[in-house]
Formats: structure tokens, sequence, C-alpha cells
């Protein structure tokens, strides 16, 4: 146990260091997500520390970043390619019963202070998001047991390091096949 608190420090201290150097030295052109490498690694990492093997389709991985003025959202459970804005309609992922959801906090932002998930999205879940690597990953793992699809709503709230200021958006999860065009807002 004491070993896990320090590579849990360690990757701490890696990521608080990836946090801090410029966007500038990320190079556009190379067509590596440096970000999503990071959280997938970190999301691995997290899952060995809970004694399983989970598989692709186990986890769901959202990267945040800040350019321009957006927040953009990249995830490892769709079709699209590259990162998409953040919208009140965006679905930043698609997950089973039982799966993990990661968030991670990529370049331009200097933080995620909180998922938060409203009063519906909590009842289903019962548990809140943990907030693994302090303000870079949070977590929470959908109940195996959901009968139904369902549409969890949740806050993401960042800031972004050109501001400092915080922000709030209000995107979705879909659970166990529910689209968008399902809902009603």
């Amino acid at each position: 146990m004491k070993l896990f608190h320090l590579r849990q420090f360690a990757l701490i201290i890696i990521f608080i260091l990836i946090a801090c150097r410029e966007d500038s030295m990320e190079s556009p052109d190379d067509g590596i997500d440096h970000d999503m490498i990071a959280a997938t690694d970190l999301a691995e990492e997290y899952l060995q520390s809970k004694g399983g093997r989970f598989g692709k389709s186990d986890k769901a991985i959202t990267v945040l970043k800040y350019k321009d003025g957006a927040l953009l959202f990249d995830t490892n459970t769709d079709d699209h390619e590259g990162y998409q804005v953040v919208e009140e309609t965006s679905i930043t992922a698609n997950v089973d019963p039982g799966d993990y959801i990661f968030w991670f906090a990529g370049g331009g932002l200097s933080e995620v202070d909180e998922i938060d998930f409203d009063g519906e999205a909590q009842e289903i879940l019962g548990t809140l998001p943990v907030d693994f690597v302090p303000q870079k990953m949070w977590i929470i793992r959908v109940p195996s047991d959901l009968d139904q699809p369902s549409m969890l709503k949740y806050d993401i709230v960042y800031v972004p390091r050109e501001t400092g200021i915080q922000i709030r958006l209000d995107p979705k999860i879909s659970v166990g096949g529910q689209s968008d065009t399902e809902t009603s807002d």
C-alpha cells in the first residue's frame, strides 16, 4: 500500500510538471495526443490498483483542453476524430453499466475543480466522482445494476490557464446506449 502511495505521489508530480509546461511546446504536427496518452496511462494505473484487468470498452476517458476561448473534449468511446467543443448538448462519453469514467485536464487548463452531477444523476450513480489526482483526473464508476438507458447530466467546473477564471459547463454522459436524440432538454 505504501508503494502505491509513493507511485501516486510520483505521478502527481509528473502531471504537475506536464501541466506547467507551455502549450507552445506541444507540436500539433506530430499527430500524437500526449494528453490522451497521459490520461490513458493514469487510468490504467488506477484500474490496476483496483486489482482487475479492464479492456478499452470498460472505461471512458475524456480529455479536456482549453483553446481559443473554448473548452474542448475528446473521448475514447466514440468514432469522431479529434477534439470537439463542449456544449450543453455534448455527450462526452458513451458507457455501459459497470464502466469507469475518467476526466483528464489537458492543455490550456490549469485545473478541473469539480465534476458535479445533477440530483437525478446522483440518484442513479449513488456515489460522487473521486478526485484521483487533485484537479487533474476525476473518476467515477457507473453502477453495474442499471437496467435501462440513462442520460446523466453533469457540470464540469474548470479554470483556463489564460484567464484564471472559474467556468462551469453542463454536458452529458450516455449510459447503456441512449442517444442524444432520445433526450428532451
